[in-house]
């Protein structure tokens, strides 16, 4: 592209100088043979024009081809010997095998002839991740210790099998299941952005399966042929951890592009949130093993503490005096853990205990596995005080007692907490200390997470019984039985099954709720390997579609509501004036400042932080500058591109919150 002259200059040159280069043309042939001389405005229209052949342009890396020199033409014969080579190439089997097979795979890696599967839920995910007939996408629901890593790990080790990358979202999962490949000497390697090395096991946190640089190793292992399956661990988190995590939320859309199998692994996955899971996830029918989620050698307790001292002093008494019980602690080698729902509160009670703690602050990666490796190896002092960040796929069989300090919010965070007790199939206790004055909240509506937790607490149904009801499907709906440790709120074992009918409830009206159903083939026929059809990159592509609709039917608002008085518009009234000429302005000026006071009475902010710009009250994908990597305007994508535009807008910001709130300035609460 020729240069531009300093007397060719125009508004939003910028703009319209990308243009000229993606014409092929100089600035001077496309301004006066392509229009670009006339009176030009970057309208939303245009700018999505423009976005989308970004996009194209960076896609085909348009840029880096044209840079270089032309590659030398093929010659006839070189041409032909590319063609052969391709008639030769052949596509890798998939691995798959029987059930003896997969068997006979889990004694060689454990070198054990004697092993057998735990439970027949571990052998139906074995099938369905591995069996001739694999779907593309595999969801495993099982109990907290009931081995649903050995699916995984079985699969890398077949006959023929390529590369398997393991997806893990927590510090301490990864150091647990790092000790766990080296045991059992199964090769394995760190992914970090940039390496392109492969293993049998290829070990990636959350936040680096979030980035281009995995993508590209991903899909460069699969046009390698050499990807057998993507397994995400504790994918549960995708849900719950999603408003704070932002790798959890962005997670399924960079791993579903990706064309191979995705086996999604959990605990905790209550039927009421399965669909939520298959749209969060872009799942398109799923296979799904599902079975109890009972810890049968779990013994759950509910104290309501009364007396003198805080819960934290409780809790330290509590845990000194356990130490010293026979029936539960055995061994050296046996652990506590104590969960408290604030860093403030785990500090605290760590001091009183002079034990190590452990937060999502409490440094860096090597740092937090040196804390948990000297609590692990430590004689002195078997305690560890921690925050929810030390639950999911934390694996120390010899955990025997967990407290919860004060009420837990969600049951699925206490269900993945209270697991991590008893892993070695020895008895153990999960303890929760309430304060006297604890209640349920019976009024203010909740979601079902936090009902569910509500009923545990309340103790008038039993907690096996409640967590059971929550994380399982009706037909596997149970409470104390012979061979379950008995709960605070049974006095002995039930003699019957549970019926599925038979549903606990708080003292109010709940309201309905849908099972999706699930199904029950395993895969394990005796057929030919069929072939697998990737459904991730289209699910991704129809989301990414549908959010492009919204945005662009927003923007078309925008343009519809551009250069009138929206107050007045609302209302009825004559709208077609400025914003200083209004005689009705002072309502919604007062209605502000009054807003304004009552935040400030109570402390809170205006608005929460990140909601919106500030400016023009405009969401982050409408507005851009609070984006460091954007350097365009901040209102472009709004249409907005000229200065009476942006001020109009801008002057009506307060405005568009008054109308969006009705007047009520308590609806910020």
């Amino acid at each position: 592209m020729g240069e531009i002259a300093a007397s060719e200059e125009v508004e939003d040159e910028a703009d319209l100088a990308y243009l000229a280069g993606m014409s092929n043309h100089s600035f001077r042939t496309f301004n006066y043979s392509y229009a670009g001389s006339t009176t030009l405005t970057v309208t939303s229209s245009l700018h999505r024009a423009y976005r989308a052949s970004q996009s194209w342009r960076s896609l085909f890396r348009i840029d880096q081809v044209l840079q270089g020199k032309r590659p030398p033409a093929v010659s006839d014969t070189q041409a032909q010997g590319l063609l052969g080579a391709c008639k030769k190439v052949r596509f890798r089997a998939r691995p798959a095998a029987k059930e003896y097979g997969i068997i006979a795979a889990a004694r060689r890696l454990h070198n054990d002839p004697e092993l057998q599967l735990r439970r027949p839920g571990q052998r139906d995910a074995m099938l369905a991740t591995m069996g001739p007939r694999a779907p593309e996408q595999v969801i495993v629901v099982l109990a907290t210790g009931s081995g649903k890593t050995l699916v995984f790990m079985v699969g890398a080790t077949l006959a023929g099998a390529e590369t398997t990358i393991l997806i893990l979202p927590t510090v301490a999962l990864r150091g647990n299941m790092l000790g766990r490949l080296d045991k059992v000497a199964l090769k394995h390697h760190i992914w970090r952005p940039g390496s392109k090395k492969s293993a049998p096991i290829v070990v990636v946190s959350a936040e680096a399966a979030c980035t281009e640089a995995f993508l590209e190793y991903a899909n460069r292992l699969s046009d390698r042929q050499c990807l057998d399956r993507i397994v995400i661990d504790e994918c549960h988190l995708t849900i719950t951890a999603s408003c704070y995590r932002r790798s959890m939320s962005q997670l399924a859309w960079h791993v579903r592009q990706i064309r191979t199998q995705t086996v999604w692994l959990t605990a905790t996955l209550p039927p009421i949130y399965q669909e939520l899971f298959f749209e969060h996830n872009k799942l398109v029918r799923p296979h799904i093993v599902r079975e109890s989620t009972n810890r049968p050698n779990i013994r759950y307790i509910v104290q309501q503490e009364r007396g003198l001292g805080n819960l934290c002093e409780q809790a330290a008494c509590l845990a000194q005096s356990c130490w010293t019980r026979t029936d539960l602690f055995k061994s050296e080698r046996d652990r506590v853990i104590i969960y408290c729902p604030t860093k403030d509160l785990v500090a605290e009670l760590a001091d009183m205990l002079g034990c190590p703690s452990y937060t999502a602050e409490s440094g860096t990666e090597e740092e937090k596995m040196a804390i948990i490796e000297r609590w692990l190896t430590a004689a002195d002092s078997p305690i560890i005080v921690a925050t929810s960040a030390l639950g999911p796929g934390f694996d120390y069989p010899h955990i025997r007692l967990v407290i919860h300090v004060d009420a837990p919010s969600l049951l699925t965070d206490f269900s993945q907490e209270s697991g991590r007790a008893g892993r070695d199939g020895e008895v153990a206790e999960s303890i929760v200390l309430l304060s006297a004055a604890w209640q349920p909240q019976l009024v203010r509506p909740v979601s079902a997470d936090k009902e569910a937790m509500q009923l545990y607490l309340l103790q008038e149904y039993c907690s096996r019984g409640v967590l059971s009801q929550f994380l399982d499907s009706k037909p596997d709906w149970r409470w104390c039985m012979e061979g379950d440790e008995l709960c605070s709120v049974c006095p002995e074992h039930h003699v019957q099954c549970r019926p599925p009918t038979l549903e606990f409830h708080l003292p109010r009206p709940l309201r309905d709720e849908t099972e999706a159903g699930q199904d029950g083939d395993n895969g394990s026929g005796d057929v030919a390997v069929s072939e697998m059809i990737f459904t991730g990159p289209a699910e991704v592509l129809h989301q990414d579609q549908v959010r492009d609709e919204e945005l662009s039917r927003y923007e078309r608002d925008l343009e519809t509501m551009k250069g009138c008085r929206l107050y007045c518009r609302v209302e009825g009234k004559s709208f077609e004036h400025t914003v200083t000429a209004c005689a009705r302005r002072f309502d919604w000026i007062r209605a502000k400042q009054k807003a304004l006071r009552d935040c400030q009475s109570k402390k809170k902010e205006w608005m929460d932080r990140h909601a919106v710009c500030w400016k023009c009250y405009q969401p982050q994908e409408i507005c851009r500058a609070a984006d460091p990597e954007y350097e365009g305007d901040n209102l472009s994508r709004a249409g907005l591109g000229n200065t009476g535009e942006r001020g109009t807008l801008q002057a009506e910001r307060d405005l568009l919150l008054r109308i969006g709130t009705a007047g009520r300035s308590d609806s910020i609460d």
